[in-house]
């Protein structure tokens, strides 16, 4: 049931990931995302490399300056906040969410592609977000 749980809040934190099919760069490097598993494939090598500071080039451009904000700021990652407080992650299965049922979730890019994620993440405290 946890896991359960543990996939579908996530699945609120990934909605603004992918409201683009994107095209990222990562530090010098351009990493082209074609694919959204590849989109959460790379997010979840970035959480468990500790990669902070590239996070934002999987994110869209109106949300990179606040994902980088969060992401430097030290008292931040103290306190185990956002994916600070996740030890390591992986992908278990996902499921993309039909068309006919994108109405129960808000996404601003209606070319977006949804997708239901579990994972099964260890985590250093346990919140409504994140569960071991």
């Amino acid at each position: 049931m946890k896991r359960f749980l543990s996939s579908m809040l996530i699945l609120c934190l990934f909605l603004s990931l992918l409201g683009q099919q994107a095209s990222a760069t990562a530090q010098s490097t351009k990493i082209v995302i074609q694919d959204p598993l590849e989109l959460i494939d790379e997010l979840t090598k970035m959480i468990n490399t500790k990669k902070w500071n590239q996070l934002s080039s999987l994110y869209s451009k109106e949300m990179s300056n606040e994902i980088n904000y969060f992401y430097s700021n030290k008292n931040n990652e103290d306190n185990h906040l956002g994916y600070f407080n996740i030890k390591s992650l992986k992908i278990l299965d996902y499921k993309i969410i039909p068309t006919d049922k994108r109405d129960f979730y808000p996404v601003t890019n209606v070319d977006s592609q949804l997708l239901y994620v579990a994972f099964d993440m260890k985590v250093f405290e346990e919140t409504k977000h994140f569960l071991n």
